[in-house]
């Protein structure tokens, strides 16, 4: 049988506050997205609660996909949700209303993600002797 080293720690499990998800409210005017609201740090329950009302498994994938620069809004008929990859950083989203001018209007809410961080549970096995 072998034996376990004194020093040796097994990780910590992790939970739903090991990956947080800032975001900032914002609303879409004249082909833009701009902030309008504070910043929210949200833990994934919290997150997966605002930004994916409908709860299925595609609009909790959405929000466990997030990265920082994007926008991750909820459509106001069946509360699915959509993630938006700007291809500039100014809010510019004349190139999706072009393809669907009715897209403002069914947008219950967006939000720009500001960051998104996740503990990673891993181990450090550098300092070990052998």
């Amino acid at each position: 049988m072998t034996e376990v080293a004194d020093d040796f720690k097994a990780p910590v499990p992790l939970d739903e506050n090991d990956h947080q998800i800032t975001v900032v409210k914002c609303r879409i005017r004249r082909s833009r997205i701009q902030s309008v609201g504070e910043t929210q740090i949200l833990n994934l329950k919290e997150a997966v609660a605002l930004l994916a009302p409908s709860r299925t498994r595609k609009a909790r994938a959405n929000v466990m996909k997030l990265r920082a620069g994007q926008y991750v809004g909820v459509k106001s008929d069946d509360l699915s949700n959509f993630v938006i990859v700007n291809p500039t950083t100014d809010g510019d989203i004349r190139w999706l209303v072009n393809d669907h001018p009715d897209f403002p209007s069914k947008v219950r809410d967006i939000y720009y993600v500001d960051g998104v961080k996740i503990r990673r549970n891993t181990i450090d096995l550098t300092e070990s002797g052998d």
